[in-house]
């Protein structure tokens, strides 16, 4: 998504970014490594802060005093507060409310996102009774705004102009990234049981799936070879229950590739209405598996491509992206 927005909007953008680590690694270095940054090379022009639910926004602030007078976003792609039912304490708990108190607004790539940070929130301040008593949910629900992550969807267009690709009617695509593995081998045992063929397209580690399976891995950093993936699978299975934002299943839309996803998360705002009951499932393994039967011994609904296309536009990277770069300017101004 960052390098979408660089590539695409209007002003110049400094983009530091921490080695690939842990989360709790990042929560906890991010704003001493950019001080230490920022420190050798000068702080420079700055016009705004635009940081991750990665960075403790708070702790930069205060190592940064010049970054302090600026404008500041915090784009929650996830957030790292604890789980509504959790007891134990950390202290990473507070980073993301920390982060959000010291931000002018905070962004969130979906409304269920919205609800689950809420959800999260709520649980944390309640076990917490200093923050009981001055609640700061309110306050960051005032500045909080929903902005759907722009997808370069003009590079699967080319892609299907210039590549001759046969669909495959039975080819799953699936990204492992976060996905319930226990659902995935029960659904694809299920369908070898039943003596159904498919072959797996895996974006992400098959360590936890069933090495039995039929499938080609693709590296997650190949956006060419996923793209090419997603123009000859049939069909794109998601197996992620709590997903805030899923660009796989918006560039799957585009390319013409089925969508079969959980009836959850962020799943019922990117699949227009008309084809939501041929295309999510009940969270369980036969629920998957029953859609994918569907998907191919059933004709799909006629009329649907309006509504995808109106689906495909609220991501559309250019219009986004000059959404975010005139809201910074509003900002800054």
């Amino acid at each position: 998504m960052m390098d979408t927005i660089v590539r695409h909007s209007r002003h110049r953008w400094t983009v530091l970014k921490l080695p690939a680590r842990r989360m709790e690694r990042r929560l906890t270095a991010a704003a001493h490594w950019f001080a230490e940054i920022l420190a050798r090379r000068g702080i420079g022009k700055i016009d705004a802060v635009f940081a991750s639910d990665a960075l403790n926004l708070a702790d930069l602030r205060r190592l940064v005093p010049a970054l302090a007078e600026k404008p500041s976003v915090v784009y929650f792609h996830a957030h790292q507060l604890p789980a509504q039912q959790t007891r134990q304490e950390s202290p990473l708990d507070l980073i993301n409310l920390h982060s959000a108190s010291a931000a002018k607004e905070i962004w969130f790539n979906s409304a269920y996102h919205v609800k689950s940070f809420v959800a999260a929130a709520g649980g944390l301040i309640r076990r917490h009774a200093e923050l009981a008593m001055r609640n700061p949910l309110p306050a960051l629900m005032g500045k909080a705004h929903v902005i759907p992550p722009p997808v370069d969807l003009a590079f699967v267009h080319e892609m299907m102009q210039n590549q001759h690709i046969t669909r495959k009617r039975r080819t799953i695509f699936l990204c492992t990234d976060g996905a319930n593995n226990a659902l995935l081998n029960t659904a694809f045992r299920t369908l070898d049981r039943r003596g159904e063929s498919y072959n797996l397209i895996l974006v992400g580690s098959a360590a936890h799936l069933d090495p039995e399976f039929p499938k080609r891995t693709i590296s997650e950093n190949d956006e060419e070879a996923q793209v090419l993936g997603l123009l000859e699978a049939g069909i794109i299975v998601s197996g992620s229950l709590d997903a805030t934002a899923d660009h796989h299943v918006v560039r799957a839309l585009s390319a013409g590739c089925w969508p079969i996803v959980p009836n959850a998360a962020v799943y019922p705002e990117i699949i227009p209405d008309i084809i939501q009951p041929n295309c999510l499932y009940d969270l369980t393994a036969d629920g998957l598996v029953s859609r994918l039967l569907d998907a191919w011994h059933l004709g799909r609904p006629e009329g649907f491509e309006p509504d995808v296309l109106k689906v495909l536009d609220s991501f559309d990277a250019i219009r986004r992206c000059k959404d975010i770069d005139q809201r910074l300017v509003q900002l800054v101004g």
